[in-house]
């Protein structure tokens, strides 16, 4: 399939034990959400990007959109099966796009706890088009590997506990 989870216009939802994965295109593509929560959810291997808030038209988000304990890694990348070993990585420089979380204009309050955020062919974490009417929050996330930035921010953002490791050069040479 291209896509695991599309939602727009949604509210008030929360999604556990997820493990959303080797999908064509996207694990998720998600925009104008509030106040959402993931949970203990796994977003990886997923060809284009892992969670893509790039909805067409209006995308903003609102309310808080929590990230608590979960893994958003691998994308830009297929998986083999049935190992789930990342395979065929492609990022922005090769004509694919490979944002571990990349959204368009976004409100609201960001929230991510206990989460990896690692090994995406292109941004980790890409909130630059957060338009200032929310926070960023990041408690106790691991950053690296991804091949753009780590973490992208342009807003008032609270990063606390947290590993980033800017290894942006990951990909360089291996064989997947």
């Amino acid at each position: 399939a291209g896509v695991g989870v599309v939602a727009t216009d949604s509210s008030d939802v929360t999604l556990r034990s997820l493990d959303v994965h080797g999908f064509a295109a996207r694990g998720f593509l998600a925009g104008r959400l509030t106040d959402w929560t993931l949970e203990d959810v796994r977003i990886a291997g997923n060809g284009w990007a892992g969670f893509d808030g790039d909805v067409e038209g209006e995308d903003s988000n609102s309310g808080t959109v929590t990230f608590r304990r979960v893994s958003i890694v691998w994308n830009g990348c297929g998986e083999t099966y049935p190992g789930g070993e990342p395979t065929g990585c492609w990022g922005q420089t090769a004509g694919g796009y490979g944002d571990g979380l990349g959204t368009g204009a976004t409100g609201g309050d960001w929230v991510f706890e206990d989460c990896t955020i690692s090994h995406n062919t292109s941004d980790g974490l890409d909130l630059l088009y957060h338009d200032g009417g929310g926070t960023i929050r990041l408690d106790r996330v691991r950053a690296e590997g991804n091949a753009g930035n780590q973490i992208k921010t342009m807003v008032e953002a609270h990063i606390t506990n947290c590993v980033v490791v800017g290894n942006c050069g990951y990909f360089d040479g291996q064989a997947f």
